[in-house]
Formats: C-alpha cells, sequence, structure tokens
C-alpha cells in the first residue's frame, strides 16, 4: 500500500505541471484546447509503439466496455481542461484548479457505495471538510473584480466533468483485465482526447494554428509531464486496489496537484484570506481521507 501511495504522489506532483500550463496558456495566448491534442500527438508518436512489446490485450466485450470508458475519460478531460482555463480567465488560477480538481471526492464516494472500501470517522470528516472548502472557494471573488460568479459556472461545469471522468478511470483498478496496462490506459485516453478536439473543431469549423509555437511548446512540457504521471497513477491505483483502498488514489494525487498550483498562483498575487482559509481545509480534508 505505501507503494501504491508514493506512485499516487509522484504522479500528483507531474499532474501540478498541467495545471500550470494551463495558468501560462490563458496568459501567453495558447489556449488549453490546442495544448492538449498536441501534446496528445507528441504522446502518441513517442510512446504509441511501446504498446506493442507489452501482454497481448483480448478485445472481448470486458475490454471493449472498458477501452471505451477510457475513450470517455479523454473526452472529459478535453472539456474539462479547457472549461478549467475560462475559469481562471476571471478567477484565481490556484482557487479554480483547486475547487475543479477536488472533484476527487466523487471516485472516493463511489468505492465506497459501489465497491465497498471502509468508512471511518476520518474519512467521513474529511469529506465535510472537502464539501466546505468547496462552498467557501464559491464565494471567493477576484482583487479588483466586483463580480464573483464569472469564474464559477465554468469551474462547476469542470468539477462535475473531473469527477465522471475521475470515476470512469479508476474503473479499470477495480475490474483488472489482463493487458489493461497503466501505459495502454494512458495510450487509450490520449486518444480519446485527440478525437473530443477532432470533433469540436469539426462541428465548430475552428481553423488549427498548427503553426503556433508557443503552443507546441507548452505541448511539449504538458505531454512530457502527463506521461510520466499517468503511468506512475495508474501503477499506484493498482497497488491501492489490490489493498482495497482505490478510492483514495485521487484525492491523494489530486491532493499534491491542488497545493502545488494554489502555491504557484500564490507567487502572483495573493489569494485572499477566505481562499487561504478554504485552502487550508481542503488540505485538511485531504488528509482525513487518507487516515
Amino acid at each position: 500500500m505505501i507503494t501504491g501511495l508514493i506512485l499516487a504522489l509522484l504522479g500528483g506532483s507531474l499532474w501540478a505541471v498541467l495545471g500550470i500550463v494551463t495558468a501560462c496558456g490563458k496568459e501567453q495566448d495558447a489556449p488549453i484546447e490546442l495544448v492538449q491534442p498536441f501534446a496528445g500527438i507528441l504522446i502518441l508518436v513517442f510512446a504509441g509503439w511501446t504498446v506493442l512489446l507489452e501482454e497481448p490485450f483480448h478485445w472481448d466485450c470486458n475490454g471493449v466496455i472498458l477501452a471505451l470508458t477510457i475513450l470517455v475519460v479523454g473526452w472529459c478531460n478535453y472539456f474539462m481542461l479547457n472549461l478549467a482555463q475560462l475559469g481562471m480567465r476571471s478567477g484565481r488560477e490556484g482557487v479554480v484548479w483547486a475547487f475543479s480538481q477536488s472533484a476527487m471526492i466523487l471516485p472516493f464516494i463511489m468505492g465506497i457505495v459501489f465497491f465497498h472500501e471502509p468508512v471511518t470517522m476520518f474519512r467521513g470528516s474529511g469529506l465535510a471538510l472537502i464539501l466546505t472548502a468547496l462552498f467557501l472557494f464559491s464565494l471567493g471573488r477576484k482583487s479588483g473584480n466586483t463580480q464573483s460568479g464569472g469564474w464559477l459556472w465554468p469551474t462547476l461545469t469542470a468539477f462535475v466533468l473531473a469527477g465522471f471522468a475521475q470515476c470512469c478511470a479508476t474503473l479499470p483498478s477495480y475490474f483488472q483485465i489482463p493487458g489493461m496496462t497503466p501505459l495502454r490506459r494512458m495510450l487509450l485516453l490520449q486518444s480519446g482526447i485527440f478525437s473530443a478536439f477532432l470533433i469540436d473543431h469539426l462541428i465548430r469549423r475552428k481553423t488549427v494554428a498548427v503553426r503556433n509555437r508557443k503552443v507546441w511548446l507548452l505541448a511539449a512540457v504538458f505531454g512530457a509531464a502527463n506521461l510520466l504521471a499517468l503511468i506512475l497513477f495508474y501503477s499506484g491505483q493498482n497497488i491501492l486496489a489490490d489493498s482495497k483502498c482505490a478510492s483514495i488514489s485521487y484525492p491523494v494525487g489530486q491532493g499534491v496537484s491542488i497545493g502545488l498550483v494554489f502555491l504557484y498562483s500564490c507567487l502572483k498575487a495573493s489569494p485572499g484570506r477566505l481562499a487561504c482559509f478554504a485552502f487550508f481545509l481542503l488540505l485538511c480534508g485531504l488528509i482525513c481521507l487518507t487516515l
């Protein structure tokens, strides 16, 4: 179990890079709706061939359903990060990231309700603290902006998509099928992101700025961090699932991610006392969930 926690922590640390890239893209005219799929292309090109060296995957009914589930995770992640960047345009990066990624309480609840993982007083208290923190975050305002709701609705929608995606992404660890390795899960996820990008742009008939160097630079950073993060995290999640503790994998990983992105946003501007108090409650809640 300790090994699983360490791998989830390392994966979460790298996920913080994704939040920082999302914030930087807002400032550098590099929309995350391009950075994500471009990063997916780089991952598929440089790591896709390695799946041929792994254990063969049998495409039976269960395998197809599981693969489609992971593709859905990719679609949700694509739109979730787009909405998170939209929220960052009128809200603090650290607050938006903390709010949206706190959706890890949903796979935690799923593990308890559907997979009968143990409930303790600490875990119940942690859930209550996280919900309180989310309420306090929703009351916050960006300095100099009299409207507090401009960031809230896209961030709340990102929260729902992130929670649904994390629930779906946890299922392969509960139903471990031979051949569905962490690398194969990661490549299916990237395929889902890229297909969502294609559908989105075809429907809206948007042109793709393939020569935008800033997008490709951020995509390289995003892709490298996401590649390592997903392999580490999924490996840790499998270990935790064997110990009937998969429900704490996302709280551990996203907790580190939230903390690092919040600290990054504090370097740029003070988030305010209310946001700092909400962040403190969020960290306390995350710690309680893992006890």
